[in-house]
């Protein structure tokens, strides 16, 4: 997870999370559920079984309990920030050597990082809303990015492709990118041939996407509840 600043309050997996959570978010839909999703009914009323024993196990659930409310606190958190996040960056990632999903959920003055890895594991983090353009800059571009040293990005072998959303009420804003030491590419679009951009302007755009929903949606953090039920 690229957060130097942020501070880790652990992690669920998909089936301890489909135990606690609620079906959807105030923004879209939750996120990806890599092997929950692909259980059929008895698969799923079986990991639920064992989701509750491993929240018990691990001490984060006492075993008779039948609300979150009796989650342990840091994570009762997590999951409070995940339903009531004003906005929501999600974005999908794919480089040659795997595949995952980073999302920002802004509440406030607090955000809520989550890495959804392919087995289901999701890992969180908590940082300053401030620090939001930085995080997703650091998820959508590879490190290695430069300027395009060719028209197309056809032929990289090193690359991150990254499909980014911005969710705020019922708007979402799309854009994908594709950055490695070969350049950095946005699109495509509309049916467009992707574009070459420096990384530098392709920090900035994403800079400014995030500053303006920012400024749309971050509230005092007296303001924010972070700690709650349901």
């Amino acid at each position: 997870m690229p957060a130097a600043d942020a501070v880790p309050v652990g992690s669920l997996s998909d089936a301890e999370l489909a135990v606690l959570a609620r079906p959807r978010s105030r923004v879209g839909p939750r996120p990806v559920m890599p092997v929950w999703s692909r259980l059929d009914g008895d698969g799923r009323a079986s990991a639920a079984r064992d989701a509750r024993a491993s929240l018990a196990a691990r001490r984060l659930l006492d075993p008779g309990a039948r609300s979150r409310d009796e989650l342990r606190r840091d994570l009762r958190s997590v999951v409070v920030l995940r339903e009531t996040a004003t906005a929501v960056v999600a974005v999908a990632r794919s480089t040659p050597h795997g595949r995952d999903h980073w999302y920002a959920h802004v509440t406030g003055g607090v955000v809520l990082l989550e890495q959804v890895s392919l087995d289901g594991r999701h890992r969180f983090a908590l940082t300053a809303a401030a620090t939001l353009p930085t995080l997703v800059v650091a998820a959508v571009l590879h490190p290695a990015a430069v300027a395009a040293t060719t028209p197309t990005p056809d032929q990289q072998t090193e690359w991150l492709r990254a499909d980014v959303e911005l969710r705020h009420g019922r708007r979402s804003r799309r854009s994908s990118w594709l950055s490695g030491p070969g350049g950095t590419w946005q699109g495509p679009d509309g049916g467009q041939p992707a574009r070459a951009v420096p990384p530098d302007q392709a920090a900035g755009l994403l800079t400014s996407l995030l500053t303006s929903l920012l400024t749309s949606v971050v509230t005092p953090l007296g303001e924010a509840g972070v700690d709650g039920g349901g």
